[in-house]
């Protein structure tokens, strides 16, 4: 697995540069004075509306206008790669950086004072990269800055730094220790995933957000979501298999699914936000389900307080069997039900509204869905490798629904798909 992210990886360099430096120039271009100052832009799930209409941030981001490309000087000599320079290092591809000859005979790299961000894959695949030195002036780690770096071991990052964008240091296998600053403030998707050796980071109470996938299939025995973080993305600890406890003392209040294939023993700790009942994860209000942590569950009415299934609830829950989804559940999340090979029988509420992507997706044994007139959305994928699924009915009209049938030349030859007239 870890071989085909790489060349997943090397292939969204080659191929797709192009959209991750817009992501980069984005964040350069929303600006102030300010090294740190509250967003402002409409970037999902960062902003939440006010009575008034008015964009409230969740939490603030890195402005970087008043901070110039820096001209970079570098050297090597004897294995170490020195950077110096004023402003932020450029972003591109790892082979259009002239440093990036020594990638494979560097040991040691040292950014000097004076630079502010380091940009993306600025050393990507340094395969004998073992130890870093960060300047106190450094702001970010810049997207696949450090990726796929296997023999790195541990990493300092300074305060001052406030955020670590999007896999960092994915693929660095040997990476067992990381200091975290007071400082940081949001933590990109898969920034530590695929981390083998790494088997705890203590997050500071400082970061508002830990992004999807951030720390997925990572060697961590314990982690803690400490109360500052107001946004978590779905996957964020998934397929920790060594996981043995967790504490979930974060504010968001509609988090999707953060723990999905993870060991089955795990201990779940919640803070006030949180509410654990009868083996499943709920908000402190109790209107999302975030995620069924009893491995041995088999049967489910959810609560008519309830009214979305968050994305990856049930990923791959080896148990359920049946599934009643409460009177009042407008939403059924992204993969809400992937793979859970036991579910046989589904009693859908009148309340319902939306089936999202890959909703019931690779339930091997479920039979038949009768979806009442209230749906108006069906995504891509929905009932992709459903094999004994024979028949799906809808309350309303074709054209009453938002049906994506992108995906149904992969529906089973005998399924009848039936809607109201």
């Amino acid at each position: 697995m870890k071989k085909i992210m790489a060349v997943l990886f090397s292939l969204l360099i080659i191929l797709s540069f192009t959209a991750c430096g817009e992501k980069n120039d984005a964040d350069n271009k929303n600006t102030s004075a300010e090294n740190i100052t509250e967003i402002t832009g409409d970037t999902q799930n960062q902003t939440q509306t006010t009575g008034k209409n008015e964009p409230e941030p969740l939490y603030p981001t890195l402005n970087l206008s008043d901070y110039p490309m820096a001209d970079v000087d570098w050297s090597f000599k004897g294995g170490v790669l020195t950077i110096k320079g004023s402003g932020r290092m450029p972003n591109g591809m790892s082979s259009s950086h002239p440093w990036n000859v020594h990638a494979d005979e560097t040991t040691k790299i040292v950014v000097e004072e004076g630079i502010v961000g380091i940009g993306e894959s600025n050393f990507y695949r340094f395969s004998s990269l073992e130890s870093v030195s960060l300047p106190s002036t450094l702001l970010y780690v810049g997207t696949c800055t450090f990726t796929d770096c296997y023999e790195l071991k541990s990493i300092e990052l300074p305060e001052g730094l406030a955020e670590i964008k999007a896999s960092a240091f994915e693929g660095c296998e040997e990476l067992e220790s990381v200091t975290l600053p007071s400082t940081l403030v949001k933590i990109g998707e898969d920034a530590f995933s695929y981390c083998d050796s790494l088997t705890k980071v203590n997050i500071p109470n400082s970061v508002k957000s830990i992004g999807e996938s951030a720390f997925a299939s990572s060697g961590l025995t314990e982690f803690t979501f400490p109360e500052s973080v107001v946004e978590i993305g779905r996957g964020a600890i998934r397929a920790c298999y060594s996981l043995e406890s967790i504490k979930l003392y974060a504010s968001d209040d509609d988090v999707p699914n953060f723990m999905y294939d993870c060991s089955e023993d795990v201990k779940l700790e919640v803070g006030e936000n949180y509410v654990v009942e009868d083996g499943i994860l709920y908000n402190k209000d109790k209107t999302v389900l975030i995620a069924c942590v009893d491995p041995n569950l088999k049967e489910l009415t959810v609560p008519s307080s309830v009214t979305k299934i968050a994305d990856y609830a049930f990923s791959s829950h080896k148990s359920i069997t049946t599934v009643n989804t409460g009177e009042n559940t407008k939403i059924i999340g992204e993969s809400a039900f992937y793979c859970c090979k036991a579910l046989k029988e589904v009693t859908i509420g009148d309340s319902l509204e939306v089936v999202s992507r890959f909703a019931f997706s690779w339930c091997d044994i479920l039979g038949s869905l009768d979806f009442p007139a209230t749906v108006n959305k069906v995504e891509y994928g929905a009932f992709r490798g459903d094999e004994a699924l024979t028949s799906v009915t809808f309350g309303a009209p074709r054209d009453q629904i938002e049906y994506d049938d992108g995906d149904d030349d992969r529906l089973p030859e005998n399924l009848i798909m039936t809607f109201g007239e």
